[in-house]
Order: structure tokens, then sequence, then C-alpha cells
């Protein structure tokens, strides 16, 4: 069962405390404890999509986890307003396919193409792994909120949903004039600076996270031999 990232299950607690669902209850009767949302951790795939199916059954179902993920606010991520001064989001859309799969090495195979004010994510589960309707919804509502959080209007995002695949089709807004000004006084190395900084970041959260994989390993295997 594939290890991955704690923190996308984590980024819920806060906002699924506040709409009545603490921690404690979110993992009770899972076969988990509330390690399991430590945002630095590890957590099992399986587990994960437990845990998100739980915590859109409290909010009354995918529609709510979308809605819930809507509200989340990307400064979390060192994502704000000035970073869409100089990235588009059509940029930050691949950055975060590539961040899904290659540093928080999700089960999910990502292909993110731009056209334009148009982008296209594709996404699949591999083979073997846990499904979970709620899943798309929850990403949904995070390719919804990206342009949002940059300053941005509200993409237009239309959807279609399976088992273990979906697609997500995104019309992005066409700039204001302002900020196609602003962008336009700021420098190539201003935007290759803030690009860096958060390939740098996932670099990090990738070494810890082999670093975290090894421990596990090297602890079930010791377990194995006793």
């Amino acid at each position: 069962m594939p290890l991955v990232s704690s923190l996308m299950v984590s980024v819920l607690v806060e906002p699924l405390e506040e709409r009545g669902l603490p921690r404690a209850r979110w993992v009770e009767g899972l076969g988990l404890d509330e390690h399991a949302l430590d945002p630095n951790g590890l957590i099992e795939w399986d587990a994960a999509m437990r845990l998100v199916d739980r915590a859109a059954e409290h909010l009354g179902g995918p529609e709510g986890l979308e809605s819930l993920t809507f509200s989340l606010q990307a400064q979390r991520f060192g994502v704000g307003p000035a970073v869409g001064i100089v990235i588009r989001p059509q940029r930050l859309y691949q950055m975060i396919g590539r961040w899904m799969t290659d540093h928080a090495s999700l089960p999910l195979r990502t292909r993110v193409e731009v056209r334009g004010e148009r982008v296209t994510v594709d996404l699949s589960l591999a083979e073997g792994v846990r499904s979970s309707q709620a899943l798309w919804y929850g990403l949904r509502g995070m390719f919804r909120r990206i342009p949002v959080e940059l300053g941005a209007s509200e993409p237009q995002v239309l959807s279609t949903v399976g088992d273990r695949e979906a697609r997500f089709d995104i019309t992005v807004a066409r700039p204001g004039l302002g900020t196609r000004i602003r962008r336009s006084f700021a420098t190539i190395g201003g935007s290759r600076r803030l690009i860096a900084e958060f390939q740098n970041q996932q670099l990090e959260l990738r070494r810890r996270l082999d670093e975290l994989r090894n421990q596990s390993h090297a602890l079930r295997a010791s377990e194995a031999r006793n």
C-alpha cells in the first residue's frame, strides 16, 4: 500500500473542526489515531481515502467536500495574490500537477495541458489502489480556488468523473488590464525566483517523505524478523 504525504488530509483538519467534525471523531473507528493527521508525516493511501470519504459523509456528500476545498486559503502553501503578478494560474496548475506525482508521491497519473486560457487536467489512479469519488470533488474545489487565490476571477471548471479517473476542463478568466500591466513590469528574474522557491520547498518535502519512508520500511522489516 503506497505511503503518501499526510498533508493531503491535514489541511482539512481545521475547516472540518469548524464544521463540527473534531479530529478525534474523524479518525474514530478507522484504525488510526490523530498522529495520522500530522502534516509532516506519512499516511497509507487507503487510510487517506477513508478519511476523505468520512469527511464527505459529514459534509453531506462529495459536493460538500468540494465547497470545503474551495474555501481553503492557499497561503497555507505559500501561494497568494502577490504570486499572481508574476505567475499565471495556468503555470500554477502545471506546477501543482507535478507536485502531486513527483513530490507528494500520490498514486496518480497526471497530465496537464495548457492552451491559452484553457487548461485540461487528466488524472487517473494507479492500479490496485483505493478509489474515492469524493477525492475528485475535493480536487475540483481546489482547481476552482487556484485563480481566486492569485487575485483573479473564479474559473469555469467542467469535469468528467469516473470511478478511477477524472478530467477537468478549466477556462481561466482573462486577467484585467491592471494585472497585465503589473505582469509586464514584473521581472523575469522575479518569476524565476518564485518558481525556484516553490520547487525548493517541494524538493525538501520530497526529501523528508523519503526519509520517513525509509524509516517505515526499516521498522517493518525489523518487526518481520522478530
